[in-house]
């Protein structure tokens, strides 16, 4: 794992929605654009913006063991905003 936190995350996805009053937008960082465009994490980072616009910003920790394993399976770090 410390090497993961040394390497660079220039690519990711993002995605926002807006329900009502409220909308959220949410970034996730990946190493590579293979990561970011995978089935696994495009439908993460869909279900952390719908639950950012729900919850709140601070909803994201909900999910952080997710967003780890994700991380694990694909072998990259990834940052959320």
């Amino acid at each position: 794992m410390a090497k993961l936190a040394d390497r660079e995350n220039s690519q990711g996805t993002v995605s926002a929605v807006v329900d009502g009053n409220v909308g959220a937008i949410v970034a996730l960082k990946s190493e590579t654009d293979f990561a970011a465009k995978s089935a696994d994490f495009v439908e993460l980072v869909q279900e952390l913006v719908d639950l950012v616009a729900a919850k709140g910003p601070e909803a994201i920790a909900e999910r952080q063991e997710e967003i780890e394993n994700l991380k694990l399976a694909k072998k990259e770090k990834h940052r959320g905003g």
